[in-house]
């Protein structure tokens, strides 16, 4: 499946007047594909990029095209060349990028929604969704406009005979990243997934693996599964993202507050 695409490494001409960048940093490393990708700095599995206020993702001062994303793809000696240097948004290459030994360790590993629902977002938040509606689960890049989602995940909760008995009965996948001209869909119902496809299954959407399995408990439902949120270079939005829950997690006064402890099970059995 493909990704979004990398940043050229072609050098970048420039006018005299407007020249930026000393050309040992986007000079010296040209070599072809497979030494670039032998050379590839490993980052730590649970690190996620840095992404400052208001922007899908960190680049440097002088480009665009210069983010992350471009640093990881180059051989690894170019973050100690040049990952100090040119600062943007407060934040060099190297403290930034988890190619260059920077970023964040993100958690939890994989983000879930599961039970009546209980969800887990990358923040690490455990909190439980009482109000029924269609639900932005995740959405890549953050607020980001339909044509330029790359991944979109939503879902609709349904009470289910009692204000405290909310429950998936929907998902729906969709953006650039399904390579799919119509969301991929799942029902809560033994025959619920799409054709060629098995419960459980891991999917694979560009860097994020995600996977819906289906449950019946009394009611059917389905729970929901995403791992490698932190490997994007992107702002992830949504409920299992950064989005605000508090509107969507207040508690019924009539329902008790020990709901969520008794849904591991389903955390345990499906994982």
């Amino acid at each position: 499946m493909s990704l979004v695409s990398q940043p050229t490494n072609n050098i970048i001409e420039k006018e005299p007047s407007t020249l930026v960048l000393e050309p040992t940093h986007r000079e010296i490393h040209h070599h072809d594909n497979a030494s670039r990708s032998s050379a590839h700095t490993t980052a730590d599995a649970n690190c996620q990029d840095l992404v400052p206020d208001g922007q899908e993702q960190w680049h440097d001062s002088s480009s665009s095209n210069f983010n992350c994303m471009w640093y990881g793809s180059i051989s690894s000696d170019i973050c100690a060349q040049a990952g100090d240097d040119y600062s943007n948004f407060g934040m060099t290459a190297n403290e930034a990028c988890c190619a260059c030994g920077g970023g964040a360790t993100a958690a939890p590993l994989v983000a879930s929604a599961v039970g009546d629902p209980h969800l887990s977002n990358i923040g690490g938040d455990h909190f439980d969704v009482y109000k029924p509606g269609n639900l932005v689960l995740l959405q890549l890049p953050r607020r980001a406009e339909p044509a330029s989602t790359f991944l979109l995940v939503e879902a609709d909760a349904r009470r289910m005979g009692d204000p405290c008995s909310v429950y998936f009965q929907f998902v729906t996948i969709s953006g650039t990243w399904t390579n799919q001209s119509e969301p991929i869909r799942f029902s809560a119902d033994p025959n619920g997934k799409p054709s060629g496809t098995t419960w459980k299954q891991w999917m694979h959407f560009g860097t994020v693996d995600m996977k819906v399995t289906y449950h019946e408990k009394g009611v059917g439902y389905l729970n929901i599964y995403v791992k490698n949120l932190g490997h994007t270079g992107y702002e992830v939005g949504g409920l299992l993202g950064s989005d605000d829950h508090t509107d969507v997690a207040v508690r019924p006064r009539q329902c008790p507050r020990h709901r969520g402890a008794l849904l591991m099970s389903s955390v345990a059995g499906a994982s």
